[in-house]
């Protein structure tokens, strides 16, 4: 992962690589739609699925107001 996160700092779009846990915190004060922070591929459903990791996680929310 240090070696994938280096090669990507140059990068117009770097990743940062998060736990699970960090991640779930970029939602405090927004209503996370169930399911929650998953793997990315939980989200999206069909004939045309995305590749099944688990290293790529994401969610979405909603902003309470």
């Amino acid at each position: 992962m240090a070696a994938a996160e280096e090669g990507y700092k140059s990068a117009t779009a770097p990743m940062i690589i998060r736990r699970r846990d960090e991640i779930a915190a970029l939602f405090n004060g927004w209503r996370p739609l169930p399911p929650g922070v998953v793997p990315a591929w939980q989200w999206h459903s069909g004939p045309n699925e995305s590749p099944r990791t688990e290293i790529i996680l994401g969610g979405v929310g909603i902003k309470d107001e």
